[in-house]
């Protein structure tokens, strides 16, 4: 027995047992795609670097003080230097960018190099050349 069910102003028709068939699927989909929310997913590395992991940032960059709280040059890390096309230059120094004259805490920028900074930490001075280049820290 099939009844009729009005959906609407254009009066469509169409028998319960096919409404009812199609609610009970939609509630199945519905009900599929919270379970599959509530999955939380896990990645098993098998001995590989998890590429869902950043290569640069947040591990490392925890590790690495503030300028603010340098207390010596062992606190403080070169990262980059920065020239712009009108010759202007830029260090990085602990995730922080510093240009000539300028400074934080107790550091401050005497000169920027082609591959080195010359620092006043603490009022002594010293040469920071970047990583992987020749030197490193001298005073």
């Amino acid at each position: 027995m099939a009844y009729d069910l009005c959906v609407g102003e254009g009066q469509m028709k169409i028998s319960i047992r096919t409404f009812l068939v199609a609610a009970g699927v939609g509630i199945i989909i519905a009900s599929s795609f919270r379970d599959v929310e509530s999955q939380a997913h896990q990645y098993e590395p098998g001995g590989k670097r998890d590429p869902f992991v950043p290569l640069i940032g947040q591990g490392k960059a925890s590790a690495r003080l503030s300028l603010e709280d340098v207390a010596s040059i062992a606190d403080i890390k070169l990262e980059g230097l920065v020239v712009n096309a009108k010759g202007k230059k830029v260090a990085v120094l602990n995730g922080e960018l510093l240009k000539e004259g300028g400074g934080a805490g107790i550091v401050k920028i005497r000169k920027i190099g082609a591959k080195s900074v010359i620092l006043l930490v603490g009022g002594k001075e010293y040469t920071v050349v970047l990583p992987g280049e020749e030197g490193g820290v001298s005073k």
